[in-house]
């Protein structure tokens, strides 16, 4: 009993959360951490190339993921840190909504979702093209929560999303 309501309480905070939450913001947040990127080319195994797309480092070779390796005055990781923490907050409402509703299924409104997922590259500013976080943990979830979504949209509606949140070149090694 106890836990039904524990997640009925998440599951409301995520639905007040996604009603109200702006998605232009999100974007800018998202567009502001990518300012901070820088494009690199990195050779592949079969001789293809991809850009390693990131936050500026110290070691190429460290972490991309720690602000200790971040090549970034205090103010700026901690701008980062702030912003990061916002995507989150979206990232864990639709966590929540696309796991606790009823049969594991987006509240709708008709047949379409209620909520636009965002893309998984505007939620995860920070992961480049190969990160290890898109076959891992939150960014692993994220696609499969963002691949649900499209499967759900028509041509027509997948194409002004496109429009909507292009693909960012760093990205192009998707297929």
């Amino acid at each position: 009993m106890f836990k039904r309501f524990k997640y009925k309480k998440l599951y409301d905070k995520a639905v007040h959360y996604l009603d109200n939450v702006d998605y232009s913001e999100l974007i800018k947040y998202s567009e502001k951490i990518q300012s901070y990127h820088v494009n690199e080319s990195m050779d592949l195994p079969l001789g293809e190339t991809a850009i390693f797309h990131h936050l500026p480092l110290k070691n190429k070779d460290g972490d991309y993921l720690s602000d200790d390796n971040w090549d970034l005055s205090k103010e700026e990781k901690n701008e980062i840190h702030e912003l990061l923490n916002k995507l989150n907050e979206y990232y864990d409402a639709i966590y929540i909504v696309r796991y606790y509703t009823p049969k594991g299924k987006f509240v709708k409104k008709g047949n379409e979702f209620k909520y636009e997922v965002l893309p998984p590259w505007t939620v995860f500013p920070h992961y480049w093209a190969m990160s290890l976080g898109w076959r891992m943990g939150d960014g692993e979830e994220y696609l499969e929560i963002y691949h649900s979504y499209i499967d759900t949209l028509s041509d027509r509606q997948y194409e002004a999303y496109a429009n909507k949140y292009p693909k960012p070149e760093y990205l192009n090694i998707w297929r």
